[in-house]
């Protein structure tokens, strides 16, 4: 068995899995020319991208398969590529190949999500929040979290853009109009949230994720204004509002990508859950510890299947359901 990319080459190199012949259906005759495995797992790519998955398996009785190794039953995938497998009989020259996508095509089942980034102007600098490949960067890790939903997300123009000085929000101030972040480039507070909104939402899409990277958050990495939020202004549209610096081991952007999908708040999870996790003050990871690091392979990786059937639930535009309903307007066919 081996993976593969979009174009038909190998993604993931081939190794051997054992078959064993199962009992017919209702009966315990052994020749019943049905043949299963143990379970396998597909993987997504890490970041930096590793020649492997990297993963061992290990057996129902405990033992463990290296990579690679025979009996190997982790590979390497995205949700373009799919699954090979070549059989071969015992004592036959003869092989039967047979290959299916990892995310169906009939009915398709892959979704794609359209982002608007856009970078604001530091004032205490005069220079850009944070460049183009961080935001890239952040992209390419909400790829993989997401990857388990059948979801991939892409930006406007395939880069952000970066907003200029003079059409940064305002806010009134006793001396008069004055940019939003001009407070040491803080964003926070509902005057910088109204002043977000009410600049930025005729030009807005519900169908699109309004991103926007600010020099800092007081109180946050990040934050989502959704439909479910009901601010004045908003409408139907979903802003996502990110600090500049955040490692993308963090997910942050990743997390916030859930708050636009489900148009659902956090909540107390266990500490593999990436979202919709809320910190907790116990970081004893024994006790739903929490912390915003995905390197560990049971720490901030997953999304559950409930968290997967909202993020993937279409929201009617007519009749138009309550703001509160799951789901969002953003999900296309690729």
């Amino acid at each position: 068995m081996s993976t593969i990319l979009a174009d038909g080459t190998i993604d993931d190199d081939a190794t051997e899995i054992q078959l064993f012949e199962a009992s017919g259906a209702g009966t315990a005759v052994s020749d019943s020319s049905i043949f299963q495995s143990s379970f396998l797992v597909a993987t997504t790519q890490d970041l930096p991208t590793n020649a492997d998955d990297d993963i061992a398996a290990v057996e129902p009785s405990g033992s463990t398969v290296a990579d690679d190794a025979s009996g190997d039953r982790t590979h390497r995938a995205t949700i373009d590529g799919g699954i090979r497998i070549h059989y071969q009989a015992a004592g036959s020259s003869r092989t039967l190949s047979y290959q299916l996508p990892v995310c169906n095509r009939n009915p398709e089942a892959r979704r794609v999500v359209e982002i608007r980034a856009r970078i604001f102007i530091d004032p205490t600098t005069g220079l850009p929040t944070a460049s183009p490949s961080y935001i890239q960067a952040q992209l390419d890790k909400a790829n993989l979290a997401w990857a388990p939903a059948c979801i991939k997300f892409q930006l406007t123009g395939g880069t952000a853009t970066i907003i200029p000085a003079s059409v940064t929000p305002t806010i009134m101030t006793p001396t008069g109009p004055q940019n939003f972040l001009a407070d040491g480039g803080n964003y926070g507070g509902q005057g910088d949230r109204m002043a977000l909104i009410n600049a930025f939402s005729p030009g807005a899409r519900r169908d699109v994720f309004e991103l926007f990277v600010v020099p800092n958050i007081a109180t946050a990495n990040a934050v989502t204004y959704g439909p479910f939020d009901d601010f004045p202004n908003l409408g139907l549209n979903t802003f996502m509002v990110m600090r500049s610096n955040l490692s993308p081991i963090a997910r942050t952007l990743a997390h916030e990508l859930g708050h636009g999908l489900g148009n659902t708040p956090d909540t107390h999870l266990r500490k593999h859950i990436f979202y919709p996790q809320r910190p907790w003050k116990n970081t004893d990871p024994t006790n739903f510890g929490y912390i915003t690091d995905d390197r560990p392979i049971d720490n901030y990786r997953r999304i559950s299947d409930m968290t997967i059937m909202q993020s993937r639930t279409e929201r009617t535009v007519t009749p138009t359901p309550p703001r509160t309903a799951l789901g969002n307007y953003a999900l296309k066919n690729p």
